[in-house]
């Protein structure tokens, strides 16, 4: 199992507000996660997603509930990186660490989604799919955003500090 090493984080919500199958959810715009600052570029290293078995509420909508495991199964991510659509209908639960349900075995991962050198993703063009329903309207789906910018400085898999030969 590889561990990751995040120097920032930031917690995303994507809301559903229906529960109708095969419909799009688009993020808020993330401005701490745009590479648009200074010429500062935001490199996402990391992605979890989270169910109500590891969150029990949104901090952003109070009210919301979290996504059931059922839901966390149904559902896509898919992220638009300079202005592609790069990464397609990537399932949640290739995104989730945490289960803990009692009515049928839901496969995980221990290790978290890695992402190499991406940068410039547009939040706002970015989105979920529920391929089936949320199991009730108004759903906070939370994602965990491990990332750094690109002055920040780098470790290899090792531990050793990288000498960007560049600088």
């Amino acid at each position: 199992m590889y561990e990751l090493k995040a120097r920032r984080f930031q917690l995303i919500e994507a809301k559903v507000t229906n529960t109708q199958n095969n419909s799009q959810w688009s993020f808020n715009q993330q401005p701490q996660l745009q590479s648009i600052t200074g010429g500062q570029r935001v490199f996402v290293q990391a992605i979890r997603s989270y169910s109500s078995n590891a969150v029990g509420g949104s901090p952003f909508t109070q009210g919301n509930v979290m996504p059931t495991a059922a839901d966390i199964q149904n559902t896509t991510l898919t992220l638009s990186v300079l202005g592609n659509l790069r990464i397609r209908n990537l399932p949640l639960a290739e995104l989730n660490a945490i289960w803990s349900d009692t009515a049928a075995y839901v496969p995980f991962t221990l290790s978290p989604f890695l992402l190499c050198n991406i940068w410039g993703i547009d939040w706002t063009q970015s989105y979920i799919t529920t391929v089936l329903g949320a199991h009730a309207a108004n759903v906070s789906f939370l994602f965990g955003i491990y990332y750094a910018y690109s002055t920040d400085p780098q470790e290899d898999y090792s531990g050793i500090p990288y000498v960007d030969p560049n600088a």
